[in-house]
C-alpha cells in the first residue's frame, strides 16, 4: 500500500504478520536514502517523495542478502524483534572491507554494556545476537537500551545507532 502523509512525504505499508520461515530474511532498500529496512521488523516506511525514487527488496537467506544487499555505505537495520524478551537480531551491511568494526551496546547514560561485534569484516550482509545481557553475562533489566555500529579504517570513522526495547 502506498499513502502520502504530506507534501512531500509517502509512506509504503505492508502486512508482516505472516512471513514464514525464520530462517529468511525480508529487507527493503532505499536507494536514494541508502538504508536497509528490516521488513520483518517493521510494517511501514516513510520517505520524502522524489520522481525517480529506487528501491530494491531483498528476500532469501542470509548468504543470498550477503551476496546482494551492498549497499553505498554503511547500514545498521533495526534489531528485530523489538521489542525484545530473550534474545534480538541485529543486522548491517558494509560496502566495503573496514580493519575495524564494532557493534556495541550501551544504556541511556552512554555508559557502555557489552560489545557484541569487534574484529575486522569484509563487504557484505551481517547479522548479530544479543541475548540482553553485559560483558560478564549477567541479565539486564528492561528498558531503552542503545546499540551502535562503528567502522574505521584506521582514518575515518563511521558510526550508526539505533534503539532496542528489552521486556522480559
Amino acid at each position: 500500500m502506498l499513502n502520502t502523509t504530506g507534501a512531500n512525504d509517502v509512506t509504503l505499508q505492508w502486512d508482516n504478520t505472516s512471513f514464514g520461515s525464520g530462517d529468511l530474511q525480508l529487507f527493503l532498500h532505499d536507494k536514494v536514502a541508502e538504508r536497509l529496512i528490516d521488513m520483518r521488523a517493521q510494517n511501514s516506511y516513510t520517505f520524502a517523495y522524489h520522481p525517480n525514487h529506487p528501491f530494491v527488496i531483498h528476500f532469501g537467506d542470509t548468504y543470498y542478502i550477503k551476496q546482494t544487499s551492498k549497499p553505498g555505505h554503511l547500514m545498521l537495520a533495526t534489531a528485530y524483534p523489538n521489542p525484545m524478551r530473550e534474545t534480538t537480531n541485529i543486522s548491517f551491511s558494509l560496502s566495503r572491507p573496514y580493519s575495524d568494526v564494532r557493534l556495541t551496546v550501551y544504556d541511556l547514560q552512554g555508559r557502555e554494556v557489552k560489545t557484541i561485534v569487534q574484529k575486522p569484516l569484509e563487504a557484505g550482509f551481517y547479522e548479530a545476537e544479543w541475548e540482553g545481557n553485559d560483558t560478564n553475562g549477567n541479565p539486564l533489566p528492561d528498558g531503552l537500551w542503545i546499540y551502535r555500529l562503528q567502522v574505521s579504517n584506521g582514518k575515518n570513522v563511521e558510526s550508526a545507532t539505533g534503539k532496542v526495547i528489552l521486556k522480559r
